[in-house]
């Protein structure tokens, strides 16, 4: 058996001890997390050996890495097995109750990502992820839909349409932050919609939202973060949205629901966000 609590000895957080078994000497290393509104658990602290990928409905057996295995192959998963550290849940509320996906992947910047544990047991060349998201096209079933890729220990160029452009990490200002800061500098809607940085046709104009303050706007920092369901602007875009909108949309912005067709979806303003981009890139970046 691989499975493993985490004694107290090994425990960062508060050790208790089998409160249905006062007498036993088993030991958990529990802890918390709060995401506010969108919910909260606790948890003990285990490990196990894992692997990523494979076949949904069975589990492989253990086997050796060879030259030339790929993790994208599913009857390969296996062999690019690690050592992973996570938690085992005892209580949740909000939308680890109500959404899909009850559990969270620890992907942010700490020691204890999951792709840097890969990095630790050397499963991966880089300590690293890719998130490449696709659009949703199917109803949501309890199996869950195809939402995209996850490429761990670097990228996969072959699910790329346009050249990677790199962001300034905005947590080298910010002390021990958990979180991907960025830093915004526009913000534009683009007429007609698409599904792409670059615009389909020519006309998929862009309306840049005029006379932001970006002091205000990164007021508090910005994150990026795969968790949260939606994008959260702040109250002083929506002056400007609400007047560039209404110059390019045929009806008025309005936070009441509407009834549109796909094709009437599709052709509403596709909103772009510019990032402060890195000092070094792949490719050169203009404004």
């Amino acid at each position: 058996r691989t499975f493993q609590r985490y004694n107290c000895k090994d425990c960062s957080g508060q050790c208790i001890h089998d409160p249905q078994n006062p007498d036993n000497p088993l030991e958990f290393c529990a802890f918390q997390a709060d995401y506010g509104a969108d919910g909260s658990f606790s948890a003990y602290k285990v490990k196990d050996l894992a692997y990523f990928g494979g076949p949904h409905d069975t589990a492989l057996s253990p086997q050796n890495w060879e030259e030339g295995m790929s993790g994208a192959v599913p009857d390969q998963a296996s062999a690019f097995t690690f050592r992973l550290t996570f938690g085992c849940k005892v209580t949740d509320t909000g939308l680890f109750q109500t959404q899909l996906a009850n559990g969270i992947a620890g992907m942010g910047p700490s020691d204890t990502a999951i792709w840097n544990q890969m990095k630790w047991d050397s499963v991966v060349p880089d300590a690293g992820f890719s998130l490449c998201f696709a659009p949703h096209r199917q109803a949501p079933t309890k199996e869950g839909v195809g939402a995209g890729a996850i490429t761990f220990g670097g990228t996969d160029l072959q699910l790329h349409k346009t050249p990677m452009v790199y962001a300034k990490d905005s947590r080298l200002t910010q002390t021990d932050s958990p979180k991907y800061g960025v830093q915004l500098r526009k913000v534009y809607l683009r007429r007609h919609g698409g599904e792409s940085v670059e615009a389909d046709s020519l006309d998929e104009v862009l309306f840049e939202l005029r006379d932001l303050n970006t002091t205000e706007l990164n007021k508090g920092g910005v994150i990026i973060d795969s968790f949260t369901t939606g994008t959260y602007m702040r109250d002083i875009l929506e002056e400007p949205f609400r007047e560039q909108w209404n110059k390019i949309v045929d009806f008025e912005y309005t936070n009441d629901p509407l009834s549109l067709s796909a094709e009437e979806v599709a052709k509403l303003p596709t909103i772009l966000i510019q990032i402060e981009s890195a000092d070094e890139q792949i490719v050169d970046v203009s404004d």
